[in-house]
């Protein structure tokens, strides 16, 4: 089981981190945090809630870069 925080998802969408927390605050349809660690009320998601999200959401995983998917040409950095 993988988890998620906002900042990882930002990476893996290659999003603003503030635009993730806008999709987090008014998307109904984004997943609920698996769990809130405190005192800073930290959300982690679980991969596999996310990757339902993606599916309704393709927009989100179809970026490319290069003509590659951006999460191959991200992958190919590592």
């Amino acid at each position: 089981m993988k988890i998620f925080l906002c900042r990882d998802l930002a990476t893996r969408w290659a999003l603003s981190l503030e635009r993730v927390h806008e999709l987090v605050e008014y998307d109904p349809l984004f997943p609920k945090p698996s769990v809130i660690l405190p005192p800073e009320d930290i959300c982690l998601y679980l991969e596999q809630d996310i990757i339902e999200y993606e599916k309704q959401h393709t927009e989100l995983v179809q970026v490319y870069v290069r003509g590659r998917n951006l999460r191959s040409f991200f992958h190919d950095l590592d």
